[in-house]
């Protein structure tokens, strides 16, 4: 069989050239060589030569040289020259030459790597095992006075050390792990390695004596580790050494390191600690926390940021006040969410003890007030003013901000205008010179984020981060300036003049509720701008409903009763603000204010508020749908109707007036005015029996008027038969037919779908009927219905239509035998796939591909590279979807061949389709001299969250920053988002170089930690995870406001359901569908399982 494809290959690519312009370009695979065979002339993995790699291959007395322009990792390397040797290479060795899996340096995970250009050292026999002739080196590099070693195999591996000129090339690691091999002899010349200048050979003789020396020998590296080792051999072997010698590379060594005088050490340990470190390690970073050197007490911040309890709290407290303003900035963000009260006590304490504010009291006090923020609550009080007020006039910038944030938290809460003048005039004007950025400072870094979102509160405007426009409004306003405050007065009046709206961000929508009054009210209603918008704003912005009389009193009184009105509630934000979350505002003509809650994030008065104004909302359901030529508006309708809906009424009173209404609203506007009305009359419908048969001619008559088969054309349908079951629950086949001729003759093919779907509720015998029906559309739509079911007897007919006199019939027939992977057809369907007519071939190549079988990958491959072009595409969709491990080089061959996007489409989703069956291919083409391969490869196994991707991915993003679907697969693996950042590559390069480079699930896992979302245990995401597990990840897709990680949590999902998801849609609403359609899926749990507090929903949670 592959020998036929290969004269296949070989007639259409060789033989006739002509076709070679016609047929994507495919590779059929061959036997791969052996590691051995692979193994020569590589170094570290394969250098593309375009980018200033080449290597020759060793002969006998052969000069070799290895140049390139990227490293091990695929880091551009400056000047481009990473390594040039001569080799005089014995001939008795050439055939020595292979290939050993190496680990990468620290022996984190890696490719299969050799010595460049040059044989495995020939051995002696050893303890060991490693076989070999005694050949004597002809290296022209000496080895040194005192060497303690007179075997040839130690000689050879330490003059290859002394050659190499780069600790971090991966054979300085192969050679020391062949050393570690050679017993006594190789231990004897790691220690001398250990104690020479060079860091390759430090590095090699430390990497050695962790895989093979005595436990004094593990003493002296740790000794040296902590005094100083060359170069850049250190963090190598730190690293080396906590991952295979965790006694001595344990916490206490690593918290020691962080004040080591080497800056690479002490980033490496500090990269190793973090995971390391538990709560009842705080003490341990105590040292570094007192460090004299700034870059020192942040790392050690930074790890206590991540550390909980009384401890941690303590020593984070002590780092607010810390001469670098970025150390306090780290300390006061890690404080900020933390529920201990200790905490507020000791900032608090500490604040105020000596009665006057310094620069040590301000960072105290910007760690207060972003608590306050943080969780909505206050700490600081009107008793505490007085030193405030007097550290507005401190000639310390840093305590005049500090002081005026302070304070403008206390006025906003307090009801008390007249005791909190300052409120209205210094306080914002030193704000506004924080916005505006007047005079930059010590701290001032710490303290805009807090004054500008303080300044916003108390103004009620917005301008960002513009200084220049802050400083003009301030300018304009300043002179009759009124600070907004926490409380409103709303008299009974008012309360007929209340505007409450309510927006969910993340879905655009929003609806407002509006008093009677205002009904009523010329002015309201034609105002169209203002800081309070009338009903022509308001109306553009979303659904306008007026409340009556009895509900406006009623709102109120439940908003009183939350404490909206008081300064028991404060306004802003609530948990981390994206693009997504819920927001309450309430405004009356005395104050407003805005209640906003992120993501997972909720209150109990906030939750019991939305159910209250969605139940009034529904009740005023009747109010958007006027009917053309009776009402002029929607406030028209209201005026008209409130009194009936006002009286009381019999629910079903209500209902079969809101209908009637509906209905009318329906037949009086164009079709594309209906969806409203039509969306209220599916959910009027649902109970049942509220639609009747007098119902299914209007319903009909709409139908005929849609321009198209649409979302409009597709609920009317479900109204007809809603229509015509009322009262017995079963769809007659006369309505039915009526519906189908409908659909027939007004849509044509585009009403398949719905044809085929009441076949198939009418049951198999009307799907019969249809197949055997006049018209040819019906008799498609049974061919597809049958190709849904799993009756074999339908097989029969399926075959049977494949002979109908219409090519269309005979198409659905064939992709229904496909659908069903009819092994019994498999030999008329192959048989197809050379038909002459198009229509036929191209459905047969498809179905081939989903039956499989013999010969069929044989003539998918036809297919593709035939010269008709139009064969190429369905030939690859059923490539793609064979689902054989044989399949998987052939579809990378289409990713490197094909010049059409959707050819390269398929072998995508073939190679995805695949998973694990292809990682071998895919792995190899990772290791491709061509760069569009390799990335190709690198976001497929992205998409199969393989960490190796993270390498390749990066380097093309440092070869063509402007790649935007690398930069963005690179967020989705690795969680971290460095786009913005002046150097992408770099930084995440760096990121790479600290992480977990094994465990990709603690990356999202530290994403969430990073957002403060709580998760279940990490045992629970293990082989198919637990059903607690896949349900928290499916909350978390519904809920995130990062449409990146909510793409990784689908990605998580898929891993634990074993096959591929649908991908994710746009939207709020399509995203909710997503999550609902699949939630039966992939955890077996009823709709509506999924709690709605999946994310953390306390609005003060830590994790």
């Amino acid at each position: 069989m592959l020998m036929t494809r290969h004269l296949l290959l070989f007639a259409l690519f060789l033989g006739t050239p002509s076709l070679l312009w016609a047929a994507p370009q495919l590779d059929l695979p061959t036997k791969r060589s052996s590691r051995a065979q692979q193994g020569s002339g590589k170094v570290g993995r394969p250098v593309n030569p375009s980018q200033g790699g080449d290597v020759a291959g060793p002969s006998t007395g052969e000069q070799v040289k290895v140049k390139a322009l990227v490293d091990a990792e695929g880091r551009p390397i400056q000047g481009g020259q990473v390594t040039t040797r001569s080799v005089n290479v014995p001939v008795g060795a050439r055939s020595q030459r292979g290939s050993l899996s190496i680990p990468r340096e620290g022996r984190r995970e890696g490719a299969e790597l050799s010595l460049p250009g040059v044989p495995s050292p020939p051995v002696e026999s050893a303890p060991l095992g490693i076989p070999g002739p005694a050949v004597t080196p002809l290296s022209s590099v000496p080895v040194p006075v005192g060497f303690p070693s007179t075997r040839n195999s130690a000689r050879f591996l330490y003059e290859q050390l002394l050659e190499a000129s780069r600790v971090g090339d991966p054979a300085v690691a192969d050679a020391a792990d062949r050393l570690a091999r050679l017993g006594d002899d190789g231990v004897e010349v790691a220690r001398f390695a250990l104690r020479q200048d060079k860091d390759v050979l430090a590095y090699a003789g430390g990497r050695a004596l962790v895989l093979a020396g005595s436990a004094s020998d593990g003493d002296d590296v740790v000794r040296l580790l902590q005094g100083k080792m060359p170069g850049l051999s250190a963090p190598l072997t730190l690293e080396f050494l906590v991952e295979n010698d965790p006694v001595r590379g344990n916490t206490e060594l690593l918290a020691k390191l962080l004040q080591h005088d080497s800056g690479p050490l002490r980033r490496t340990a500090k990269r190793e600690l973090r995971p390391k470190l538990e709560s009842k390690d705080a003490g341990l970073l105590g040292p570094a926390l007192s460090d004299g050197r700034s870059d020192v007490r942040r790392a050690a911040t930074e790890l206590l940021a991540g550390l909980d309890g009384p401890e941690a709290d303590r020593l984070l407290v002590d780092r607010v006040t810390d001469r670098s303003s970025g150390v306090s900035a780290i300390a006061i963000r890690a404080l900020r969410s933390r529920q201990a009260q200790e905490i507020d006590f000791e900032l608090l304490r500490r604040a105020m003890e000596r009665g006057e504010i310094m620069r040590r009291e301000a960072m105290l006090l910007i760690a207060i007030t972003e608590r306050e923020d943080r969780q909505v609550r206050a700490i600081l009080g009107p008793q505490h003013t007085s030193p405030l007020v007097r550290g507005l006039r401190s000639p310390l910038p840093v305590v005049q901000a500090s002081c005026a944030v302070a304070l403008a938290g206390i006025g906003f809460r307090s009801s008390r205008s007249e005791a909190t003048r300052w409120l209205d005039a210094s306080v914002p004007s030193v704000l506004v010179g924080v916005a505006a950025g007047f005079t930059f400072f010590d701290g001032f870094e710490v303290v805009r984020d807090p004054a500008l979102r303080r300044l916003r509160r108390i103004t009620g405007v917005s301008h960002g981060s513009n200084g220049p426009a802050w400083a003009r409004w301030w300018s304009d306003s300043k002179a009759g300036f009124r600070a907004s405050r926490s409380v409103i007065e709303v008299s009974a009046e008012n309360e007929q003049r209340i505007v409450v709206t309510v927006e969910d961000l993340g879905a655009g929508t929003r609806y407002i509720l509006a008093g009677r009054a205002l009904a009523s009210d010329p002015t309201w209603m034609a105002l169209d701008s203002g800081e309070e918008p009338g009903y022509p704003a308001l109306a553009r912005l979303g659904e306008v409903s007026f409340l009556t009389a009895p509900q406006s009193t009623e709102l109120c009184a439940l908003l009183r009763e939350e404490g909206v009105f008081s300064a028991e509630l404060l306004p802003g934000p609530r948990g981390a603000i994206g693009a997504e979350g819920r927001q309450l505002r309430v405004a009356t003509e005395t104050g407003s204010k805005s209640f906003r809650f992120g993501v997972g994030r909720s209150s109990a008065w906030f939750d019991r508020t939305l159910v209250r104004l969605e139940g009034l909302r529904e009740q005023d359901a009747w109010q958007h749908f006027p009917v053309a030529g009776e009402h002029a508006d929607a406030p028209s309708l209201f005026l008209e109707e409130v009194d009936w809906w006002t009286a009381p009424r019999e629910p079903s009173e209500r209902t079969a007036r809101l209908k009637s209404l509906v209905m009318r609203h329906l037949l009086s506007v164009q079709a594309g005015d209906r969806d409203e009305g039509l969306a209220e009359l599916v959910r009027l419908a649902a109970p049942g029996d509220v639609l009747v048969a007098g119902d299914i001619a209007p319903l009909l008559d709409l139908l005929v008027e849609e321009p198209r088969f649409n979302n409009r054309s597709r609920s009317l349908v479900e109204l007809l038969k809603a229509a015509a079951t009322s009262g017995t629950g079963q769809l007659s086949a006369e309505v039915t037919a009526q519906i189908i001729t409908t659909l027939h003759d007004r849509f044509g093919p585009s009403g398949l779908p719905a044809i085929k779907r009441l076949l198939a509720e009418q049951g198999r015998e009307a799907v019969l009927v249809a197949a055997v029906d006049r018209r040819g559309l019906l008799r498609i739509a049974a061919a597809g219905a049958l190709g849904a079911g799993d009756d074999e007897q339908d097989l029969d007919l399926l075959i049977g239509l494949m002979g109908d006199r219409d090519p269309d019939v005979r198409v659905a027939a064939i992709l229904g035998l496909g659908a069903r992977k009819a092994e019994r057809a498999q030999g008329q369907v192959l048989a197809l796939t050379e038909s002459e007519l198009p229509l036929i071939r191209t459905a047969a190549l498809r179905s081939i591909g989903r039956i499989g079988g013999p010969g069929a990958i044989d003539t998918l491959v036809r297919g593709i590279t035939s010269p008709d072009e139009r064969y190429h595409l369905p030939a690859a969709e059923g490539l793609a979807t064979i689902g054989e491990a044989e399949a998987a080089s052939l579809l990378v061959s289409l990713l490197r061949g094909s010049s059409r996007p959707s050819i390269r489409d398929q072998a995508r989703n073939g190679l995805l389709q695949l998973g694990a069956l292809a990682s071998d291919e895919l792995f190899s083409a990772m290791r491709s001299p061509d760069a569009a391969l390799r990335r190709e490869a690198a976001l497929l196994l992205a998409r199969q969250v393989e960490p190796r991707a993270v390498s390749v991915l990066t380097r093309a993003l440092a070869e063509d920053s402007d790649d935007l679907r690398a930069g963005e697969e690179l967020v989705i693996l690795t969680c971290v988002d460095y786009r913005s950042d002046a150097l992408p590559a770099e930084s995440w390069f760096q990121w790479w170089d600290e992480v977990d480079r094994r465990d990709p699930f603690s990356w999202f896992l530290a994403a969430l930690e990073r957002r403060n979302i709580g998760y279940p245990p990490r045992a629970e995401f293990d082989l198919g995870g637990t059903k607690e597990a896949r349900l928290f990840l499916l909350s978390l897709i519904a809920e995130l406001p990062d449409r990146l990680l909510a793409e990784r949590a689908r990605r998580e999902l898929e891993r634990l359901h074993g096959n591929l998801l649908d991908p994710l849609p746009l939207g709020m609403n399509a995203t909710e569908i997503w999550v609902t359609s699949t939630r039966e899926l992939v955890a077996g749990a009823p709709a509506g399982e999924v709690p709605v507090d999946g994310v953390d929903p306390d609005p003060e949670g830590g994790r």
